[in-house]
């Protein structure tokens, strides 16, 4: 690898991944797949925050639905009656993960729906939370938490219309979920990829010595649960997760445009190519002579080494390594931040 080059010298940060999963590195499986079944399930509500001295909607819409929560405990008030500025209408949304039972807690999020300044320091009244098939499964109701921005001290921001109550959900009733489908349980990767999948599909059977398991796409696995097992799908599973593969990766080299960070695999290369980027010249092909940089190898790692060594900016970091990328010395994709 050749560098003919002209250049004022900038420091420029690198960091290079030595050891993707693309290079032989084992994980579990468990690391890199779900069970079909387990998964987060959405809830969401509207409610009320009181106690916001003067930070609250001045739309009539939270005095309205302050109104429909005194009724229902019996008391009536009439609209003309409430000038309220300490009072919200807020959505209320949270995550409920798997296997989560009647009385654990959640965290909740509460979002202003008006025009409240500040709903910092506020209290959310009881409010129920539904998921998308209309079901109550969690009821909320606390004082609100609000992170001010670093540098900010005091006074009202966008940000303070947003906020969260830590463990601020109760759960009502269980989300029911099954792992296992027709006696057999389907696991799906990360990420679609058709290698990955295969050496899954053999890591198991390899395992159970038997044909337990296939593909059925680039992402999912499906596997029989064997008679012996039928009582105790749990180890059966644990013990699926536990068997170690190396997954499949795609060569990447991502880019930091404003740091110049440069994250890839040590072992990307790149064919003989010749590069002319302004007053550089990248020549990358052993056994020519001239050159300021004069390394054996071709790989990305010593290229970006050697421009970073001369204060290489990271705009023409990145035009250098697409244009070898475009005339197709190097098999790999370029991802800019």
């Amino acid at each position: 690898m050749k560098l003919c080059l002209k250049y004022t010298a900038l420091f420029v940060i690198m960091i290079l991944a030595a050891g993707s999963m693309a290079f032989s590195v084992e994980v579990r499986i468990k690391d890199i797949t779900r069970v079909k079944g387990m998964r987060n399930n959405q809830l969401m509500g509207r409610g009320l925050v009181v106690g916001l001295n003067g930070s609250g909607d001045k739309i009539k819409f939270a005095p309205q639905l302050l109104i429909n929560v005194f009724k229902r405990y019996g008391n009536t008030l009439k609209l003309a009656d409430l000038k309220l500025k300490n009072v919200a209408v807020v959505m209320v949304t949270a995550t409920i993960p798997p296997y989560v039972k009647e009385g654990d807690t959640i965290d909740v999020k509460v979002s202003s729906l008006g025009d409240a300044k500040s709903i910092r320091s506020g209290m959310l009244l009881q409010t129920p939370l539904m998921a998308a098939n209309g079901k109550v499964y969690a009821v909320s109701q606390g004082p609100i938490t609000i992170s001010t921005p670093s540098g900010k001290r005091g006074g009202a921001s966008a940000s303070e219309t947003t906020g969260y109550i830590q463990n601020g959900a109760i759960v009502e009733q269980d989300i029911k979920e099954s792992i296992v489908s027709n006696d057999t349980i389907s696991l799906y990767t990360d990420k679609p990829d058709f290698v990955t999948i295969s050496r899954i599909v053999k890591a198991i059977n390899s395992k159970f010595n038997k044909s337990v398991a296939r593909a059925i796409d680039a992402k999912t696995v499906k596997i029989s649960i064997p008679y012996s097992f039928m009582d105790n799908v749990i180890d059966y599973l644990a013990s699926i997760q536990e068997i170690k593969v190396i997954p499949d990766e795609e060569a990447v080299i991502v880019i930091n445009k404003t740091s110049g960070t440069v994250v890839m695999g040590e072992n990307i290369r790149i064919s003989p190519v010749v590069v002319s980027h302004g007053e550089i010249t990248v020549s990358i092909d052993v056994g020519k002579e001239g050159s300021v940089f004069e390394i054996d190898g071709t790989s990305v790692k010593l290229l970006v080494q050697n421009l970073n060594s001369i204060g290489i900016l990271p705009a023409d970091l990145i035009s250098i390594l697409q244009a070898i990328k475009e005339s197709g010395a190097l098999k790999a994709k370029i991802k800019v931040m």
